[in-house]
């Protein structure tokens, strides 16, 4: 026969063992209910290819707010900044001279919202569309041929590209805290289009 004191220690154990199970399933319920709301800011990298065989990589600080819209929909409207490496060089020869010019793309800047769709707890599907702008330096270096002691000729120009963008991604809720997030973005303006493939990592507020 179990004496009483032994019993009701087991009867103890179970129950504290039940109610922690309980409590852990109901706040990891909650943190997962949490996913994709509210305040959040993130890093992401970026391989970018443009127009004029500019290509390189993007490197890119973004911060948004995730707005539920009813059960399953969140709008986030976001804004980013980021610095990029791609460049372009081009070389031209003629009798009376050679010509070297280098393009490269700077700083962007831009706001696009997402409109996400929550496939599970975890999971999130979006669409973005928006509008962003980078900073266009291009230097052209004439030399004289032949070139006995010359100056060479340069010229430097640099403006704004302004573009609309439209893409589309899926981000995952690795805690309550911590997204990831996968994209594929397409922007158009008047000099150039892009092609670009980001991954980001998120940390919510």
């Amino acid at each position: 026969m179990i004496p009483l004191h032994d019993e009701s220690a087991r009867l103890l154990r179970a129950g504290l063992a039940v109610s922690a199970a309980t409590i852990a399933a109901i706040a990891l319920g909650a943190a997962r209910a949490e996913s994709f709301h509210g305040p959040y800011a993130g890093a992401a990298a970026s391989y970018e290819s443009f127009s004029g065989a500019l290509s390189g990589a993007a490197f890119k600080a973004y911060a948004g707010w995730n707005i539920p819209l009813g059960k399953d929909w969140v709008l986030a409207p976001e804004v980013s900044l980021a610095a990029s490496t791609a460049e372009a060089s081009e070389t031209r020869e003629t009798a009376a001279f050679t010509e070297a010019t280098r393009v490269s793309i700077d700083r962007q800047r831009g706001a696009e919202p997402r409109l996400g769709r929550r496939l599970s707890e975890e999971l999130l599907i979006y669409a973005a569309c928006g509008w962003q702008r980078f900073a266009v330096d291009a230097r052209t270096t004439r030399r004289p041929r032949p070139c006995n002691a010359c100056t060479p000729r340069q010229c430097e120009i640099g403006f704004d590209e302004d573009v609309w963008t439209i893409g589309a991604g899926v981000e995952l809720a690795l805690s309550r805290r911590l997204t990831l997030r996968g994209a594929y973005a397409f922007a158009e303006g008047d000099a150039y289009h892009r092609h670009g493939l980001t991954a980001g990592l998120a940390l919510q507020f």
